[in-house]
């Protein structure tokens, strides 16, 4: 039997193997949250620094992570009490617990853990990402927990509460009673199977589900859903890319964080009602209009690789030396690694919108999309701290899967976040090799230096589309923040401006 007391007492797992010293760590922590014990929590993080993971099972390693975001979600609730409500609420804790719950989804052992846990995973990270305003990732996450564990009980409950909120959103009433209307559903349906509801999780879907139904009649809320009136059309290359987009998710429309309905068929999303002087251009009209364009051309160029790898015409005149390295050249291959380049760009406008609409004032040559929320002093800016504008909340968090040089690591939430400003700094200045994975291993050259990084072809297209669906959301969380900011503005005044969508022919 194990001596806790003991434990605590001489911080010192060593002499039990791997499998009982995650245990051990995860009984720590449950207990320093059952019993409100502070000491015993640092206690169990002080064991944990002492462990060596050199002699960890992969799934062990998967497990440890998994117990350490839970402890530094229970750090959070501990302090919870004693912070404000401030963009630096509990910053490092959330900033861990997120880390740390992506760490175990990316660790080699996840595949080895039970399925119940990796939802369970994905769900946790799911409500994080839906506190800290990341709403639209938020949705994908706890897709994935179901993918997994169809209708995870937790997962479709969380998904619903979470499709409340974010249809509070929408500015049109339509699209967030259809929003609502899901989000009824699937807390019904979490709500059926009580005995899976964990802390206040069936009080709060419950009250939610009441707040609903005072809203929209019953008829709505039972009536089959249709949304997938909108024609595809009869052009087989035009449907076959409109397929591609929606069941990728990836148009700028709120309904396709729903799901694959050709309703979301369009890039429909735009800057609601704009207040602006009209004594100056309309800057954030059209660099909004710029960030979209540059958006959904990257996404086309990398629809272009992933549907199409026959030889382009381009390719036939052209003469290249071989090198015995096997690297992968051609348009295709191009256009993978532009839909990369452009996509993650985009980041930086959207930087430059928020400087521009906030009145921010950073000068120009100083603006981009990881140090735009501090001041000089690495402070945050006033503006945000007390801001309630949870989309802009969600772009402040979503600045932190950025990597930055002159930040640790440490500070940033996405594991891959590092390697992948590695990727876009060799595609703009320097060269990307693309080799198959299967020849990665033997390389005849070394494969990263000063001047050339090699990456394998299934690694970049994956990088891709995380980027790109990164890319979206910032440009969703934009919109709904603009959004905010202008339902507390006068727009009855003679200089309101309100934006049409422009839609082409």
């Amino acid at each position: 039997m194990i001596d806790f007391k003991k434990i605590i007492e001489n911080q010192n797992i060593n002499d039990f193997d791997d499998s009982s010293q995650v245990e051990i760590i995860g009984k720590l922590l449950d207990s320093s949250i059952d019993e409100s014990d502070s000491k015993k929590l640092e206690v169990a993080f002080e064991i944990i620094d002492k462990i060596n993971l050199d002699k960890y099972s992969k799934a062990n390693i998967t497990n440890l992570y998994y117990n350490m975001s839970n402890g530094y979600s229970y750090k959070r609730m501990l302090k919870s009490n004693e912070q404000n409500s401030s963009w630096a609420f509990l910053l490092n804790e959330y900033s861990s617990e997120i880390l740390y719950l992506r760490k175990t989804i990316s660790s080699e052992g996840f595949n080895e853990v039970p399925d119940e846990r990796k939802s369970q995973v994905y769900t946790n990270l799911g409500n994080n990402f839906s506190f800290i305003g990341r709403f639209v990732e938020a949705q994908e996450c706890w897709g994935k927990a179901q993918e997994i564990i169809p209708f995870f009980p937790m997962a479709v409950g969380n998904m619903g509460f979470g499709l409340y909120h974010y249809g509070a959103l929408l500015i049109d009433e339509y699209d967030r009673a259809i929003f609502w209307k899901f989000s009824h559903r699937l807390m019904r349906q979490a709500l059926a199977f009580p005995e899976y509801m964990e802390g206040q999780a069936q009080s709060g879907f419950e009250d939610l589900v009441k707040l609903i139904e005072s809203s929209l009649t019953s008829e709505f809320l039972e009536a089959p859903l249709l949304l997938n009136d909108f024609n595809l059309g009869e052009d087989l290359k035009l449907k076959k890319y409109r397929k591609w987009v929606l069941e990728k998710r990836l148009y700028l429309n709120s309904f396709n964080d729903i799901g694959s309905f050709t309703n979301a068929c369009q890039d429909t999303i735009v800057l609601g009602p704009l207040k602006i002087s009209i004594k100056s251009p309309p800057n954030e009209i059209s660099l909004f209009n710029q960030i979209k364009q540059e958006y959904c051309s990257a996404r086309y160029s990398f629809y272009i690789y992933d549907s199409n790898l026959d030889k382009h015409y381009s390719d036939k005149d052209l003469v290249l030396l071989n090198t015995l390295e096997s690297f992968n050249y051609s348009y295709h291959f191009e256009q993978l690694k532009n839909a990369f380049r452009v996509s993650y760009s985009v980041l930086d406008k959207i930087a430059y919108f928020l400087n521009l609409y906030l009145n921010l004032e950073i000068p120009l040559n100083r603006v981009n999309f990881k140090n735009l929320w501090y001041s000089k002093d690495r402070e945050l800016r006033p503006f945000f701290v007390d801001s309630k504008n949870w989309a802009l909340r969600g772009l402040f968090w979503l600045s932190k899967d950025i990597y930055d040089r002159d930040e640790e690591f440490q500070t940033v939430l996405d594991p891959e976040a590092k390697e992948l400003a590695k990727v876009r700094n060799f595609i703009e200045h320097k060269q990307l090799n693309i080799k198959s994975d299967l020849l990665i291993e033997f390389d005849l050259y070394c494969s990263e230096n000063d001047f050339a990084y090699t990456i394998g072809v299934e690694d970049l297209k994956n990088k891709t589309l995380k980027t790109l669906k990164l890319v979206r959301a910032a440009i969703l969380y934009l919109v709904h923040s603009v959004n905010f900011e202008e339902s507390k503005k006068d727009h009855l005044a003679k200089d309101a401006v309100r934006i049409e969508l422009m839609r082409k022919k």
